[in-house]
């Protein structure tokens, strides 16, 4: 077996650290040449104590998974059918298109695609399923997958692919996507990247950079609260058991589905992965309307994500030493926000002990600060400036702090403006959210969706093996 290692990842002699959110694990010295030997890429063979130690830099986020063993794929099955893996994977393609004229064209597919026509004006030729109203496509997801058998256990996975979804000439592009979950039986979910289609307009530009569907060309495990919190259901390769376990997908959700299915896996304790060496290109909106739908649509969905999964939508995750610093810095005190900055690199050299160079205490503990300001500034951006706009006509350091969270998106230039712009449109859809729930007297725990919670602080872990 082989592994990369994070970005984030960094050897001090004995002491590792990295992943999200930062963790730091001091070794034992046997384990110095299996640490090196994953470091340099090498074919690794643990022992059993070993493999324990590389579960857990694996579930911190410090170290990835690398397919080692790509299926190989069996003869061509018959005349213009592609290339199948060893068992059946079914692919399931909601669509839903309204066309009252009847003039555009169907849908273009990969072949032997399951579509599940979504309740579209026309009906669409070729569908194996029709709902006779829109339902959303977590309910046609969930009607395609009912079609797979309960009794057929060759049918262990399945892909979700929508229907404007172009993952190449390849028709085996999701091999290592299935190598990763034979590696691994707990693994429920493996994400491609989700790439915006290039384009010469600025909307296409803007999304090639920045589009909430592509997540970076950096792998994760997916997991609440970090770099990677969610994973698309634009494609995804899903292992049936755990689909039918949590029961799929939340029919009643039409944003939001893809998180709500990604932390229910997560919390009935199995893992999902991103594998971004697998890229699939999906075309941005045809017009900047459309493109703010789509931004208010995806915010929409914070409040009832909240009623499932409380804080864990929260905008923001505070840390109690870099809130105070910022709180400080904001108010005018500058010299005590960096005593604070430089207390909190004292206090973790001395926990983690002998071993971890000041300066990299330092470094950890400016960037955390930094990273929590960013984070916080993004939360005004994106939910908090309706609370504050008001404050800020009266108050001059309000102002100033919603002028510094405007800088913080980038340097003054025309996308840095479409960057608010995208997030002003995601926080009218997270304020619509939440005053639909208040007002149909829902529960309370929409309001998750507007509210900071405190970030959970991991001890430095001790390794031993």
């Amino acid at each position: 077996m082989r592994f990369r290692c994070d970005r984030s990842y960094e050897r001090h002699g004995l002491i590792i650290l990295g992943g999200s959110p930062l963790k730091i694990m001091r070794l034992a010295p046997a384990a110095l040449p299996l640490i090196t030997d994953l470091e340099a890429g090498a074919d690794l063979h643990p022992t059993q104590g070993q493999m324990a130690l590389l579960h857990r830099c694996e579930a911190a986020g410090m170290i990835h998974p690398v397919p080692d063993h790509v299926p190989d794929p069996v003869p061509d099955p018959g005349p213009g059918r592609p290339l199948s893996v060893r068992r059946p994977i079914s692919i399931i393609t909601p669509v839903h298109r309204q066309d009252p004229t009847g003039q555009a064209p169907d849908p273009v597919t990969v072949a032997d695609a399951l579509l599940i026509d979504d309740g579209s004006t026309p009906p669409l030729h070729g569908a194996r399923i029709r709902l006779e109203h829109n339902a959303g496509p977590a309910a046609a997801r969930n009607a395609g997958f009912a079609l797979i058998p309960v009794e057929d256990h060759n049918q262990e996975y399945v892909i979700f692919l929508d229907a404007d979804v172009d993952p190449g000439p390849d028709p085996d592009w999701y091999l290592p996507l299935l190598a990763l979950c034979e590696r691994d039986p707990q693994l429920a979910v493996v994400a491609p990247r989700v790439a915006s289609c290039p384009g010469p307009s600025r909307r296409e530009r803007y999304e090639s950079a920045h589009s909430p569907l592509d997540l970076g060309p950096q792998p994760a495990r997916v997991q609440p609260s970090t770099r990677v919190s969610y994973v698309p259901s634009t494609a995804l390769l899903c292992r049936v058991a755990a689909l039918r376990e949590v029961g799929g997908f939340t029919p009643e959700m039409r944003f939001g589905e893809d998180v709500d299915l990604i932390w229910r896996l997560i919390a009935a304790g199995w893992t999902c992965r991103y594998h971004p060496d697998v890229v699939v290109h999906h075309p941005p909106r045809s017009n900047w309307a459309a493109w703010c739908r789509q931004r208010v649509g995806y915010g929409s969905s914070a409040a009832a994500l909240g009623i499932r999964h409380g804080d864990k939508v929260a905008p923001a995750h505070l840390h109690p030493i870099s809130s105070t610093t910022w709180a400080l810095a904001v108010t005018g005190h500058l010299t005590l926000a960096a005593a604070t900055v430089a207390g909190s690199a004292v206090a973790l050299s001395r926990r983690v002990g002998p071993g971890l160079p000041r300066d990299v205490a330092a470094r950890i503990a400016l960037r955390g600060s930094w990273s929590s300001g960013l984070g916080l500034a993004r939360a005004v951006r994106r939910v908090w400036w309706p609370l504050l706009v008001p404050i800020a006509l009266w108050s001059r350091r309000v102002r100033g702090i919603l002028l510094l969270c405007l800088l913080a998106a980038g340097p003054p230039r025309i996308t840095t403006a479409i960057a608010i712009c995208d997030d002003l449109c995601y926080s009218v859809g997270v304020w619509n959210g939440v005053g639909k729930e208040i007002r149909l007297q829902r529960e309370r725990r929409a309001l998750w969706a507007l509210f900071p919670t405190t970030s959970r602080v991991t001890r430095d872990a001790t390794v031993r093996s």
